[in-house]
């Protein structure tokens, strides 16, 4: 059976970066793919080398362009000299692209980036697991935490709901006493600017420490 995760906590803030940073990295892997492909001089889809090594990607690529001629003589022309010869396209601006790419976050992640040779885009599976890295999940193989999670949710839940209803006798968000109980544990949001009428919430930290991110 497939391990089904549930998602304790969701670092939006983090995953908002993460995807950033990708489409960023994307976007300047996409203009070296694009500078390559101006040469004209053959087909690209393993963007890692094409970053990490543009040189070998270009001269491999004159190498199989090119064909020396053969002469009457003994004596034959070598390919470095006959490719002296030649108004090769220059690969400039595939290696400062290149190089430009390689200090992007994420760039040389395997299998992030794909291509067809024209567009570059990101793998949706290998990008969810950097994007959701920072969350916190257990799995359905592990039932004890299972049933821990359940219950920590209907306890917020619970906790929270009976509060309005009760007028907010039960923790009142701004109060030193409320905060001394949820310390460390749970913590506020949606305060207002005096720091009342907030709602408990899931510390990460705790959720973390309670959890270990075990999936």
């Amino acid at each position: 059976m497939k391990t089904q995760k549930i998602t304790l906590f969701k670092d939006e803030q983090y995953q908002i970066q993460v995807k950033a940073d990708m489409e960023r990295a994307r976007s300047v892997i996409q203009q070296t793919l694009d500078e390559w492909n101006f040469l004209n001089i053959g087909d690209i889809t393993d963007l890692n080398e094409l970053l990490t090594s543009p040189e070998t990607c270009y001269n491999r690529a004159i190498d199989e362009k090119v064909t020396v001629p053969k002469t009457d003589s003994q004596f034959q022309v070598k390919k470095s000299a006959h490719l002296a010869t030649l108004d090769l396209p220059s690969p400039q601006r595939v290696y400062e692209t290149a190089k430009k790419a390689l200090k992007m976050s994420y760039a040389i992640v395997p299998g992030l980036f794909v291509t067809d040779g024209k567009i570059v885009s990101i793998d949706p599976e290998i990008s969810e697991f950097y994007i959701t890295m920072s969350d916190v999940v257990i799995g359905n193989t592990q039932p004890d935490k299972v049933a821990l999670a359940a219950d920590l949710k209907t306890f917020v839940e619970l906790f929270n709901s009976l509060n309005t209803r009760l007028n907010g006798e039960l923790f009142d968000s701004s109060s030193p006493v409320s905060n001394r109980f949820i310390q460390g544990n749970f913590t506020f949001e949606n305060t207002d600017q005096r720091g009342c009428n907030g709602k408990i919430a899931f510390n990460i930290d705790a959720l973390r420490r309670w959890f270990n991110n075990a999936v």
